[in-house]
């Protein structure tokens, strides 16, 4: 792994996005935009490789894309440790959203990003809840996540 030892803030994170960017672009459209898979009935229409790559692409944007808050910087620190230390490949990640959808019939109607996120969650919780208590901010559950996805309105 190559470690960028400037100083300079915020330079790991454009290194970051301009890689992120350069894959999408060469990723499908259904890799690289999550509204692209609505729900389950899409998601197992997907041949195995477009899962793949729109798990690629999904958490691409959610490590490296998502907002600048405390909370969503809190979510990706978290996020970004927890797959440092379990490495899974693009292809465990699709089947675990794949799973969750047959293991929780009332999100199917959710869309397949909503899925993956809950899915980061529920592997990476004790990562993302230290970097959400070290912020200040509440910690938050797989279980309660998946709960409130479920709820939500479509």
């Amino acid at each position: 792994m190559v470690r960028i030892r400037n100083k300079e803030p915020g330079m790991r994170h454009r290194l970051l996005a301009a890689v992120a960017t350069a894959i999408l672009a060469l990723l499908p459209p259904a890799a690289a935009r999550a509204e692209y898979v609505p729900d389950h009935g899409a998601w197992e229409a997907l041949p195995e490789a477009a899962r793949v790559g729109f798990a690629t692409g999904a958490l691409d944007q959610f490590l490296v894309l998502a907002g600048d808050g405390p909370e969503d910087a809190a979510l990706r620190v978290g996020a970004t440790l927890c797959m440092d230390r379990l490495r899974p490949n693009s292809a465990v990640l699709a089947r675990a959203v794949g799973d969750a959808y047959e293991a929780h019939p009332e999100v199917r109607g959710r869309p397949a990003v909503s899925v993956l996120r809950y899915v980061l969650l529920r592997m990476c919780e004790a990562e993302i809840n230290a970097r959400l208590r070290a912020g200040g901010l509440p910690a938050i559950t797989a279980a309660a996540f998946l709960a409130n996805m479920a709820g939500a309105p479509q």
